[in-house]
């Protein structure tokens, strides 16, 4: 008699589900969108939870350099820019002298983020 009930219920669900295919396929684009949030909040709650970790670690001082570890030019990111956008403006080089202070191009090391990155691994591992 169970059986019967089951067979009875699936037969009215998947009824169901064809006559109201749009509230089908909202409701499980839904179900995919709020997953996929919920998966993405705990990645970047992870990552924010390891900046801070960084950041309090006694032996990285604090500092914690986001990086690709190249070298990038003040003016090729002014440049990208202008040409990314399609705007019609002239860069106008050397009008303006150069500051001894100002760098011509800014960088960052990676190294201390992997040495970090490696000794807490290792640590976790044991």
């Amino acid at each position: 008699m169970h059986q019967g009930r089951f067979l009875h219920t699936v037969r009215l669900g998947v009824k169901s589900l064809s006559v109201h295919r749009l509230r089908a396929i909202l409701t499980i684009l839904g179900i995919v969108l709020g997953v996929a949030s919920v998966i993405l909040m705990l990645a970047v709650g992870e990552a924010a939870r390891l900046l801070v970790a960084l950041a309090l670690d006694a032996a990285g001082a604090g500092v914690v350099n986001v990086c690709s570890g190249r070298p990038v030019s003040v003016r090729s990111l002014v440049e990208q820019w202008i040409r990314a956008r399609h705007a019609s403006i002239e860069l106008d080089l050397g009008h303006y002298p150069i500051p001894d202070y100002e760098p011509l191009a800014f960088w960052g090391a990676t190294a201390k983020l992997a040495d970090t990155l490696s000794r807490r691994e290792s640590g976790k591992s044991r």
